[in-house]
């Protein structure tokens, strides 16, 4: 075994390492989490901006340097979870999106019926409903009660202890099935 396959099993053994989150020192691992913090931010800035000019990349820089440092463990806040686990949750995190987003447009389509109909009075019962959530995380409560209120004729009124609290401006919002949500949601930040 020569030089360059030593440097070549150390090299792998590091990558390992890293994926499954062993090898870093707990200072390497705040400054990986604010690096890739930093990256998820800074592409999300790109995204939303779709310039790619100097003045607009450098804002991106500058907006994503300083959220990161004011919340660096917020979107990466476990750091016994390995790089694999955190793609893994990002495609799931992805379809979620795509998955919430056919939701809003059915809903959207719900309410446009109901403000448009002859009968708009009638079809009107705004009501608050309560319910339990299984859900442990305060991440994964915050991701559930924003997509509750991201659905157009729902508001998440309040969430103290697991128990959520949602304003539904009409019956069927209120009978929704807010456990498929709460479901997908597990799926990403619970498992």
């Amino acid at each position: 075994m020569d030089g360059n396959d030593l440097t070549r099993m150390r090299f792998e053994f590091l990558i390992v390492g890293i994926i499954s989150g062993t090898i870093l020192k707990n200072e390497d691992i705040k400054t990986v989490r604010s690096l890739v913090s930093f990256i998820i931010l800074f592409v999300f800035w790109i995204f939303l901006s779709g310039k790619f000019d100097a003045f607009h990349l450098l804002l991106g820089v500058i907006s994503a340097a300083i959220v990161t440092a004011w919340s660096q463990d917020l979107l990466i806040k476990d750091s016994q979870t390995g790089l694999f686990t955190r793609i893994v949750q990002a495609c799931k995190l992805l379809a979620f999106i795509g998955w919430l987003a056919y939701q809003i447009v059915v809903a959207n389509c719900h309410v446009i019926y109901v403000a448009l109909h002859p009968n708009m009075t009638g079809l009107i019962e705004p009501q608050m409903v309560s319910f339990k959530t299984s859900l442990k995380k305060d991440l994964s409560r915050f991701i559930f009660a924003t997509a509750i209120t991201l659905t157009p004729g729902t508001v998440s009124i309040r969430v103290s202890n697991g128990e959520f609290l949602v304003y539904a401006l009409t019956e069927e919002a209120a009978t929704a099935d807010f456990k498929e949500m709460e479901s997908r949601v597990a799926t990403i930040l619970e498992a």
